[in-house]
C-alpha cells in the first residue's frame, strides 16, 4: 500500500512517520520483497554478525527497556480483537509455565550439575559415630 499522495497529509507525517514508510517501499522491492513483520522477525533472530552487531545494546539496562516497550506495543496491537487476544494469551500462559518448570526446586543426586549433598555420602563407620 502506497502512502497518500496527499500534498497536505504528507506534511503532516513525522519524520519517523516518513522513514516507516520509506523502509516499508523499500521492503517491497523485487527480487526479495518482504513484509515488515518478516523483516522484524529476521532482525531479532538472524544469526548474521553485522546484524547481531546492530543488536548489540539490546542487552542493556537502557537497550532492554526498549525492547520491552517493543513488546507491550506489539501486545497491544495483537490485543486488538478476541481472537488475537487468546492467542497471546495461550503465548503467555505458554511462557510462564516455562518460567515457573525453570524455578521448580531440583531434584536427584546431581541437581543442575552440581554437588553431591552430604546427606548421602557414605562414610566409615567410625566417622558415622561421631555426633
Amino acid at each position: 500500500m502506497d502512502p497518500p499522495n496527499n500534498p497536505i497529509e504528507l506534511k503532516k507525517q513525522s519524520c519517523h512517520d516518513k522513514k516507516v514508510l520509506l523502509v516499508c517501499k523499500i521492503l517491497q522491492n523485487p527480487p526479495t520483497k518482504m513484509t515488515p513483520k518478516g523483516f522484524m522477525f529476521h532482525f531479532v533472530s538472524s544469526e548474521n554478525s553485522k546484524i547481531t552487531y546492530l543488536r548489540r545494546y539490546w542487552s542493556t539496562i537502557t537497550g532492554v527497556k526498549g525492547a520491552m516497550n517493543l513488546v507491550r506495543a506489539l501486545s497491544d496491537e495483537i490485543k486488538e480483537t478476541p481472537l488475537r487476544r487468546s492467542l497471546w494469551k495461550d503465548l503467555i500462559q505458554e511462557q510462564a509455565t516455562k518460567i515457573l518448570i525453570k524455578e521448580e526446586p531440583t531434584r536427584g543426586l546431581y541437581p543442575d550439575r552440581g554437588t553431591q549433598t552430604c546427606v548421602i555420602v557414605p562414610f566409615s563407620g567410625k566417622e558415622k559415630s561421631v555426633p
